[in-house]
C-alpha cells in the first residue's frame, strides 16, 4: 500500500506506515512495534490504515494458501498416474496411458469440486444473528436474507451503536459487542483481529489486538475481550487466559479482569 500525498507531508505517518506493511506481513520487530503502536493510538488516518493493510494480508494469505494445496494434490495424482503407467506391463503400457490422459480433465475438475467442497465443511464462523446496523464482510447482514452467513479466513464483521452479532464456530459461541470491528484470522483454535469494541467468547481462541494478543485455553473457557482507545480489558471468566506482547507474557487468573494501557 501506497501512503497518499497528505500523509508524505506528515513525517510521523510518513515513518510509520512501513511499519505497518510490514506488521501485516509479521516480519516487525517488536522494539519497532512498540513505536507503531504509540502512533496509530492517537492517529485516525494510520488506524484506517492498518485495518486496510491487515485485511489486505489475510485475504492474500488465504488465496496463497488455496492455491499451493491446489498445486501439490495435482502433483501428487500426475505422479500415482505416472507410477501406475510405468507399472503396466509393455503391450497395455501406451493403451492405458491415452486413457488416462482422456480422464484426466474430467479428474482435475472433480478435484477441483471436492477442494471447495473440502471448504465447506472445514472450520468457519457463521452468523447466527444480528440486531441493529451490521456489517458481513462490507455488506449488511439483512441483505443475505434467509441465506447462511459464512465468515472464513479474510472476513469482516463490523457493529454499529446500539447493535451487536452472534457468531457460531463449532459448538462454541462468540458475541461481537456494539461499535466494534474485528477481521477473522485463521482457526483451530478459532482467530481474529480485533481492531476496536468488545468481543464475548466462548472456548480455545486467540485474539490479536494492537497493544497485544489474548491467548485462551481450555474448552470450557468464557470471558470478554474489550479493546478501545484508552486500552485493552480482559475479562476471564474460566479457563486459562494468558496475554502477550512486546514485554513478554502475563497470566490472567479465572475471575480476574486486566486492563493494558498503551
Amino acid at each position: 500500500m501506497n501512503p497518499t500525498d497528505e500523509d508524505v507531508l506528515n513525517p510521523a505517518c510518513a515513518a510509520t506506515r512501513p511499519l505497518i506493511d510490514r506488521f501485516a506481513q509479521h516480519t516487525l520487530h517488536a522494539d519497532e512495534a512498540t513505536a507503531m503502536r504509540a502512533h496509530i493510538v492517537g492517529c485516525t488516518a494510520c488506524s484506517d490504515y492498518y485495518r486496510r493493510a491487515v485485511e489486505s494480508a489475510g485475504r492474500s494469505g488465504a488465496a496463497a494458501r488455496e492455491v499451493r494445496e491446489r498445486r501439490e494434490a495435482d502433483a501428487r495424482e500426475q505422479r500415482r498416474l505416472r507410477e501406475s503407467v510405468e507399472g503396466q506391463v509393455e503391450p497395455k503400457r501406451y493403451r492405458n496411458f491415452r486413457i488416462r490422459t482422456l480422464l484426466m480433465p474430467a479428474f482435475f475438475a472433480f478435484l477441483i469440486f471436492q477442494i471447495f467442497k473440502a471448504q465447506d465443511r472445514g472450520p468457519r464462523f457463521v452468523v447466527d444473528g444480528a440486531i441493529g446496523d451490521v456489517e458481513i464482510t462490507g455488506r449488511p447482514f439483512a441483505a443475505y436474507g434467509e441465506n447462511e452467513v459464512v465468515m472464513r479466513r479474510g472476513s469482516r464483521c463490523v457493529t454499529g451503536k446500539n447493535s451487536s452479532a452472534h457468531l457460531v464456530c463449532g459448538d462454541k459461541t462468540f458475541r461481537v459487542g456494539p461499535d466494534s470491528e474485528l477481521l477473522v484470522t485463521g482457526f483451530d483454535p478459532p482467530r481474529v483481529r480485533l481492531f476496536t469494541g468488545e468481543l464475548r467468547l466462548e472456548g480455545p481462541s486467540y485474539v490479536e489486538t494492537l497493544l497485544g494478543s489474548v491467548i485462551v485455553e481450555g474448552d470450557d473457557a468464557s470471558g470478554r475481550v474489550m479493546f478501545e482507545a484508552n486500552g485493552l480489558l480482559v475479562s476471564a471468566d474460566a479457563g486459562s487466559w494468558r496475554f502477550q506482547n512486546a514485554d513478554g507474557e502475563r497470566t490472567i487468573a479465572a475471575g480476574e479482569h486486566r486492563r493494558f494501557r498503551p
